[in-house]
């Protein structure tokens, strides 16, 4: 925009004066901006100010533009001028305010953002420390019990057989199980 005032060839202000069309303006008025503010409800009174400047902003450039096509541009450089330094400069400045109130805000949010992830994960991380370990003791126990089981069995058919072996015909086994051990 500078050009402007200091290239003779140039006779307009060559940026986008349509303040929903230029990239912040697409952003603002597209879903973009839309789902910021859903998503960061603090920045909407931002997003107001920001849109006020924006629109000044776009408006001191089609002011500037309107003057250079209705006249000769070394007749409107003063005018023009004044214009720019006191509309344009101060409303960039404030919309580059608004837009790093936003960035911070938005910082902020992602920040707690990242510890409530953090605390999330480390909660799950815990209880499934816990569930672990309470799998591994139902399983050892589980484990155990089987084994006593079994191994009762067995030692019961070992103490008849060795009855048997010493002549014992009488001995007789207390298994009453209906499995392979019971069939012995």
């Amino acid at each position: 925009a500078s050009s402007f005032f200091y290239e003779p060839d140039i006779q307009q202000m060559n940026v986008e004066t349509d303040h929903r069309k230029c990239g912040l303006g697409r952003w603002l008025y597209g879903d973009e901006g839309k789902i910021a503010e859903q998503q960061l409800p603090a920045i909407s009174p931002m997003i107001v100010r920001l849109t006020d400047h924006h629109q000044k902003l776009h408006g001191a450039i089609k002011d500037i533009n309107s003057l250079a096509s209705n006249a000769e541009k070394n007749e409107i450089v003063a005018e023009a001028k004044s214009i720019f330094d006191n509309q344009a400069k101060p409303a960039l400045a404030a919309v580059g305010s608004e837009l790093k109130n936003i960035i911070t805000e938005a910082g902020a949010a992602s920040k707690k953002l990242s510890k409530d992830v953090e605390s999330h994960i480390s909660s799950s991380t815990t209880k499934n420390i816990i569930l672990t370990v309470a799998a591994v003791l139902v399983g050892v126990l589980s484990s155990f019990l089987v084994t006593r089981l079994v191994t009762r069995s067995i030692n019961n058919v070992v103490e008849v057989n060795e009855e048997l072996a010493k002549g014992n015909m009488t001995v007789r086994s207390t298994i009453d199980q209906k499995d392979e051990m019971g069939a012995l």
